[in-house]
């Protein structure tokens, strides 16, 4: 820790210069950021928190807070009927943070919060090493922290905890460019590493991206050094992603199986940035926003407000303007500037033919928001900052305020045209705020005081305190005025939140009580629940993926990387949502997965007459129907959701005499028909069907066999079956790569079954048959991150060791 890189911005001299162990990198320094970040957002969440809410909401809820809620395990039998949860990124399994704190829902908030902390302590790392300017360093982290797409995106827990590492990557590479070669791989490493684990791979890539532009920029400037600088930002890439080894490679297993293997353009480009609403970079409220004290027009631009939000407040595009005029050299602050307006160019998506070229380019198209490439600019306006703010601490007295004039001259610019662009585009507010907010849309759309006069006058105050910062910049009175005006500027914005958004620690108690008598139901006979609207229906009916806080069994889920298999049998969306194909008697895989219960909201119930035979007594759950021949009956009411139950539902597992090999297409079009392509009728309780070319053994039709469920768990099933025959036993369990099974503690071959079922071959007699789940990919992947992290500790102790030598770049 004794080497300390100074650079000048202003002279572009850089010099490495030996200090004693820990003085040269000044380590309090670190430690007072961290842990000021820190109490700032404890201190803006607080009146959340100590209101007894949870800081989850969105897709935060639904994602997030379960996985945070359930132990790390590799298998959950609770969603899409069996899915590998930690193959799934967004669960954050493997997440440092995950890991370390504990399961209770109380404690999803401190991990909220330290996603915000980091990102600003990590952008304070990398500005720090760009200026070794504090000031400037605190600035940074505060506007990236800060900044609209923080703020916007706090229902995306895991794009914050993603982002927050990826200047640590950068700060990485900054250090092998300025000398300290082992520790920056190590550093950088250990960011992208962290970055990957946070569980947002489209954040992953950009970061990727921006990292490889970065250090192409640097390899510039190094001279014949040039390759080894690139060899060395290659390696610490390698490391980084060989750490994360544990999830990448069951990842890449998923998503070859997933429906994101393959997307279409017009999916890839929902939630392109529209070119009319640019201008809330300005001024964020122009299109409405959340509710808060200061803005009380709800939003109405396009597409949801979390994805289209890139707002870092005014004073920092003024202080881009400082770095832009007055860096010296100017490549670094023109480098970051050319990032941030080539990340706000790919927002813009469908609005550009660059949109095309990424659809056609590998791992980008498997994703969707373009506007979320507005992270790009989230990224690079913090540093232009903070190199604005060195600058002018470095400028001579007689000029700083010359500076300041001739930057707040072009500010005036950027505002006016600003102001033209809306003025041109008022009809275009007006038609949106009509056709979103209908009545409600209130007069003098998009002239609207507030939205012009708060942040003109954040930023004024901002400006003031700036300019008296320069007369005496070394004063740390002036210098605490200029942030909290900074930090007032961005938090006008979006961190007022409305508590009511969040939810509270006492709704899952709440609704566990609510869905006891189904959870009881489902207990006693081992069957699933499905809500048919998926996440879009009343939290309250125990929607996806609120199953893995109770353990509870459920067919449905919400995850954008839903096996491409199961969501085309039940014609499902990624958000857990079904057809009405699937409730048809002649559809068999409800019965298939065991589905008992199938949860109709409101809206959805002019479907049930259809399907439905009525209960003398409707209000007494759990009596027998009226008609045993009727697929579905009424079986209770929870609220105003409707519960049908289903008769013709199998087992959990069950025994068969008859096998039919067919191909898939026939398999699928059998259990969506009832009828074998023969024409003969399909039933899955006597048959079952498996791909051509699979073992087959004779079988003795007509026998009699039982199967008895011991124990399920999340990756180990335990059956008994007893046969006077050989016989076929069908599992009620997803299929997937990783699932083997044994007879009597010798290994037998688990068939695919039913397009989506596990099935093995069992010998005439008395059997215990077993279940595992022990996919390759995880002892590949735990193996890499193994070795990956070795060599990582290896070099920290590599650098220790190397400290104390001088270089000069």
């Amino acid at each position: 820790m004794g080497r300390l890189f100074c650079y000048n911005p202003c002279d572009g001299q850089g010099v490495m210069r030996v200090g004693q162990d820990g003085a040269g990198w000044e380590v309090g320094h670190f430690v007072i950021a961290a842990g000021g970040y820190f109490l700032l957002f404890c201190a803006i969440f607080s009146r959340i928190v100590l209101s007894g809410r949870i800081l989850a909401t969105g897709d935060g809820f639904f994602h997030a807070l379960p996985a945070f809620h359930t132990a790390l395990r590799l298998w959950s039998p609770e969603i899409f009927s069996g899915y590998p949860v930690a193959a799934d990124p967004q669960n954050m399994f493997w997440y440092p943070f995950s890991l370390l704190l504990p399961n209770g829902l109380r404690w999803f908030s401190l991990f909220v919060i330290l996603g915000y902390t980091t990102a600003a302590f990590t952008q304070y790392v990398f500005v720090w090493l760009l200026t070794h300017s504090k000031r400037a360093a605190v600035v940074a982290g505060l506007v990236y922290g800060l900044s609209g797409f923080f703020a916007a995106h706090i229902g995306h827990v895991n794009l914050i905890q993603s982002a927050a590492w990826a200047p640590l990557f950068l700060a990485g590479i900054e250090l092998v460019y300025q000398g300290t070669r082992t520790r920056g791989v190590a550093l950088a490493a250990f960011g992208l590493a962290m970055c990957t684990l946070g569980g947002y791979p489209q954040v992953l890539v950009m970061t990727l991206m921006f990292g490889g532009l970065f250090a192409s920029f640097r390899a510039v400037s190094i001279g014949t050094r040039w390759k080894a600088f690139l060899a060395r930002c290659a390696a610490a890439v390698t490391l980084g992603l060989g750490m994360a080894g544990v999830l990448l490679v069951p990842l890449a297993e998923l998503v070859h199986r997933s429906m994101r293997s393959a997307i279409s353009y017009d999916f890839f480009v929902q939630g392109s940035f529209p070119p009319w609403q640019l201008v809330t970079l300005i001024f964020p409220t122009v299109a409405g926003g959340w509710h808060t004290p200061l803005n009380h027009v709800p939003y109405f631009g396009d597409w949801h407000i979390s994805d289209v939000t890139g707002f870092v407040g005014l004073t920092a595009l003024f202080l881009a303007i400082v770095a832009l005029y007055r860096l010296r050299p100017r490549g670094l602050a023109r480098f970051w500037a050319a990032v941030g307006g080539g990340s706000l160019i790919l927002a813009l998506g469908r609005s550009t033919p660059l949109a095309h070229v990424l659809y056609l380019t590998p791992v980008i198209n498997k994703f969707r928001s373009p506007s979320r490439f507005l992270f790009g600019f989230t990224m690079a306006m913090p540093i232009l900052a903070g190199l604005g703010l060195a600058a002018l601490e470095r400028l001579p007295a007689d000029e700083r305020s010359k500076t300041l004039q001739r930057a707040l001259a072009a500010m005036a610019g950027i505002l006016a045209v600003s102001v033209g662009i809306v003025y041109l585009t008022s009809g275009t507010f007006r038609a949106h705020a009509m056709h979103k907010l209908h009545a409600a849309a209130p007069a003098g759309i998009p002239w609207r005081a507030a939205a012009f006069f708060f942040p003109l006058l954040f930023f004024a105050l901002s400006v003031l305190a700036l300019w008296w910062w320069v007369r005496r910049s070394g004063s740390r009175f002036r210098s605490t005025v200029l942030i909290v005006a900074i930090c007032l500027e961005l938090l006008h914005f979006g961190w007022v939140y409305p508590r009511e958004a969040f939810t509270t620690a006492a709704w899952f108690p709440q609704t566990k009580h609510r869905l006891a008598p189904v959870m009881d139901e489902l207990e006693r006979d081992a069957s699933r629940y499905l809500p048919y609207d998926g996440k879009n229906q009343d939290r309250r009916d125990g929607v996806p993926n609120l199953p893995l806080v109770w353990r509870i069994p459920c067919a449905s889920g919400c995850n954008p990387l839903i096996l491409r298999r199961y969501a085309t049998l039940l014609s499902m969306k990624h958000w857990g949502a079904v057809s009405p194909d699937v409730l048809k008697p002649s559809n068999r895989v409800l019965d298939l997965l065991a589905v008992r219960f199938v949860l109709m909201p409101p809206r959805r119930q002019t479907l049930i007459p259809k399907l439905v035979k009525q209960r003398s007594d409707s209000k007494t759950t759990g009596s027998p129907p009226l008609s045993a021949s009727s697929r579905w009956t009424v079986w209770g009411k929870l609220g105003k959701t409707t519960v049908i139950e289903n008769h013709n539902r199998l087992p959990r597992a069950w025994v068969v005499h008859r096998v039919l090999p067919l191909s898939d297409q026939e398999i699928v079009e059998a259990i969506a028909t009832s009828r074998l392509p023969g024409g003969e009728a399909f039933d899955p309780a006597k048959m079952a069907l498996i791909s051509r070319g699979a073992v087959r053994h004779p079988l003795v039709p007509d026998a009699h066999a039982s199967v008895e469920l011991r124990e399920i768990d999340s990756g180990d099933v335990s059956l008994h079956v007893v046969g006077d025959a050989p016989a076929f036993l069908v599992f009620s369990g997803v299929d997937y790569p990783g699932w083997q099974a044994s007879v009597d503690g010798r290994g037998a071959a688990v068939v695919r079954t039913d397009a989506l079922l596990r099935g093995v071959w069992i010998p005439a007699g008395s059997h215990d048959v077993r279940f595992d789940f022990r996919p390759v990919t995880f002892r590949i992947g735990l193996g890499l991150s193994a070795i990956s992290c070795l060599l990582f500790f290896w070099l920290l102790w590599r650098g220790r060791r190397g400290a104390g030598t001088t270089s000069r770049v």
